[in-house]
């Protein structure tokens, strides 16, 4: 299955809601009171028993630093995710993290058959060598 980063809106927007520890989208965002930056609760949490040290900027920081960024976690939780298939004229979206859903739609998504139907048309032209290009 897909990483929820997968399919975002947009782009952009992704990278400001990204951990620069593990790379990918904010789980569960935590703050460093000294220094403001961000990363997941588990990232931050993994990194501070290694080295007292912001990963970002290096101050020295420890446990009692790190609070909880309630504000960017609903930021996050209200990213959209399209369907895989929303090249192909899909619509649909919803939330990051309803993953259930997401995997539902995708498993029931009528442009799944587009796209195999594509891949086979394709496929035949090049078995019949009728390229265009």
């Amino acid at each position: 299955m897909e990483h929820p980063d997968q399919l975002i809106e947009t782009n952009s927007m992704f990278a400001m809601f990204k951990c620069s520890i593990c790379k990918l989208l904010l789980e569960n965002p935590q703050s460093l009171r000294r220094c403001g930056h961000t990363f997941c609760f588990g990232c931050i949490n993994q990194a501070l028993a290694i080295r007292r040290r912001c990963p970002e900027c290096r101050k020295d920081v420890n446990e009692i630093d790190v609070t909880p960024n309630h504000h960017l976690c609903r930021m996050v939780k209200s990213l959209q995710r399209k369907c895989e298939f929303h090249e192909l004229g899909c619509k649909w979206s919803t939330t990051v993290t309803e993953v259930d859903a997401i995997t539902n739609h995708q498993r029931k998504c009528r442009y799944v058959k587009r796209k195999v139907d594509l891949v086979l048309y394709l496929l035949a032209m090049v078995i019949f060598d009728r390229l265009p290009f």
